[in-house]
């Protein structure tokens, strides 16, 4: 799923899946919990963490664009009809569902787009699970999942 979007954001191939594979596979998880090893419950990290890959990025790409309905958490454009629309939840979002399936919709209506980014994160395998199933239940496929559970050391895996 990933993939399918690497050129709307600009990507080479040299850095494909670089956001989700640092997250997962390199430890950048770790910046998404508290030293006492509690979840941050703040979407703003991950928009702060997202703001480290811009810079491959042939296109432009803004934060927190406003278009009278809400901000979008990023912008990815390349000219006025060029538009892709990426937004963030952490899955304890009580809302969750309804942003998959709604809102986001309404942010690409704002902006004139019919392209958009969902991604989510999980702290858990349970978490994955709900997600996958309101992804399957509503058919969509727009969707990534980003899995922010502690790992395991190569050693201990």
């Amino acid at each position: 799923m990933w993939q399918k979007y690497n050129k709307r954001l600009g990507y080479t191939n040299k850095n494909k899946d670089f956001f989700k594979k640092s997250i997962e596979y390199n430890d950048v998880y770790k910046l998404f919990y508290y030293p006492n090893g509690d979840p941050i419950n703040s979407e703003e990290y991950i928009q702060l963490a997202f703001r480290l890959v811009r810079k491959w990025s042939k296109y432009c790409i803004d934060a927190e664009v406003n278009k009278w309905r809400w901000p979008v958490d990023f912008k990815i454009s390349r000219g006025a009809n060029d538009v892709t629309i990426i937004e963030f939840k952490l899955w304890k979002n009580s809302k969750l569902e309804h942003w998959l399936t709604k809102q986001v919709e309404v942010y690409e209506q704002a902006h004139g787009t019919t392209k958009s980014v969902k991604v989510v994160f999980c702290y858990n395998d349970n978490e994955i699970q709900k997600t996958n199933k309101i992804i399957s239940n509503h058919n969509l496929n727009n969707v990534i999942i980003i899995d922010l559970q502690v790992k395991k050391s190569a050693s201990n895996a």
